[in-house]
């Protein structure tokens, strides 16, 4: 498929080699092959840098470098900065902008309560300019008071995400992770609330199928270390079974990563 969007940007057939060279990016990622992913996005923004598309580039690459962790998180950096510049002047609507600002400050380092009132900052102007940010916003700031022994805070925020209608599936994922993580953390070995975390895990698999690919690999990461914990039924099954997917699907993934280390 990308020879096929090469040769039609080289016909100058604008429409079929867009449609091509997203196609051939979706393939890549779903064979496990996110370089080549991101090096077919980056063809289709040189190639065509009017491209209607632009917006989606800017989100697939931003997630796959963060998806990387660390070693990914200057280049994440950058493609924010990137979408904030041609947002901006490009004279794109609102939304997009607010948005490639909330990838800044998920790049960024910076203390604690500054990452908060930055948060704080996106939800407040994308509540109208682009909802489905202010969800994820939202997330992530529960995330930041969980992580900061504020867990009642970040509950609150998790569960009002989850119950919700309409929701994005990267934004319920999140909150299922949140929850399962306040519940793991606080779940004594071979308890109910282990078996509630394992549950609340799996649920990133199974309900939100659309989700970001780090969130699905986060989940079956932690849904292994709720399986040992629980020690329940066949834990070592389902143990073996979450470093399996998570090894085979996601295995260029952080995650991944760790679980290899992890032995």
């Amino acid at each position: 498929m990308l020879t096929i969007a090469k040769e039609q940007l080289a016909e100058k057939n604008m429409v079929m080699a867009q449609l091509g060279f997203v196609g051939a990016s979706a393939q890549f990622f779903d064979f496990e092959q996110p370089a080549e992913a991101v090096a077919a996005l980056d063809d289709l923004q040189k190639g065509i840098p009017e491209a209607g598309v632009s917006a989606e580039i800017y989100r697939q690459k931003f997630e796959y470098y963060m998806g990387l962790g660390a070693k990914g998180a200057s280049s994440a950096a950058a493609t924010a900065k990137k979408y904030e510049s041609d947002a901006i002047g490009g004279a794109w609507p609102d939304g997009f902008a607010v948005e490639a600002t909330f990838y800044q400050v998920l790049a960024e380092s910076a203390s604690p309560s500054d990452f908060q009132n930055k948060l704080r900052n996106v939800i407040s102007k994308a509540r109208t300019a682009n909802p489905l940010v202010s969800v994820l916003a939202n997330v992530e700031l529960a995330h930041s008071l969980r992580k900061n022994k504020d867990a009642d805070g970040a509950q609150r925020i998790y569960e009002e995400v989850a119950g919700r209608d309409g929701v994005d599936d990267s934004s319920r994922a999140g909150a299922f992770l949140g929850l399962g993580q306040i519940k793991l953390e606080a779940a004594a070995e071979g308890s109910e609330e282990a078996k509630q975390a394992l549950l609340l895990f799996l649920r990133v698999r199974l309900e939100t199928r659309a989700a970001w690919p780090s969130l699905q690999a986060e989940a079956l990461f932690h849904a292994s270390s709720a399986a040992a914990k629980w020690r329940g039924p066949e834990y070592r099954y389902i143990m073996g079974r979450c470093r399996g997917m998570l090894l085979n699907e996601f295995k260029g993934s952080d995650w991944a990563r760790q679980m290899r280390d992890r032995g």
